[in-house]
């Protein structure tokens, strides 16, 4: 089988089972203004999806993720109708998130980290593994 679903914040793995862990659009879902934000019922906290995606990923594996940062967010909100106060007010506080989000990451203490842009808005984060859980 090789498709499985599962929550990804209690994923059904062992500890240090991936040399690779790679999330395309997951983790800005988990990244909104409303902290810890809610989709289909469920809480969906940024710190238990990393730290799971971390528990999971051997040492000297990586995982890679897609999110938005503070200057990507800024980017969306000077794109939007400067009549539209709502999505004014959303990138505002998407940005201030992403900055709690950045803060969190960098103080990882099991993890590296790597920042690549592409696209111009959204960036690819790389945490390498530094040591065993």
């Amino acid at each position: 089988n090789w498709f499985l679903a599962a929550d990804i914040q209690r994923l059904p793995f062992k500890d240090d089972t991936f040399e690779l862990v790679l999330s395309l659009a997951v983790v800005p879902i988990f990244i909104q203004p409303e902290y810890p934000a809610t989709n289909y019922g469920r809480e969906m906290d940024y710190k238990n999806l990393i730290s799971e995606l971390v528990r999971v990923v051997k040492p000297k594996g990586r995982i890679m993720f897609d999110y938005f940062d503070r200057g990507s967010c800024l980017a969306h909100k000077s794109h939007e109708s400067k009549d539209d106060e709502q999505m004014q007010r959303y990138w505002e506080a998407r940005a201030k998130i992403a900055d709690e989000f950045n803060e969190f990451i960098n103080n990882l203490s099991d993890v590296d980290v790597s920042i690549q842009t592409y696209s111009g808005w959204s960036r690819v984060m790389c945490l390498t593994k530094v040591g065993g859980r």
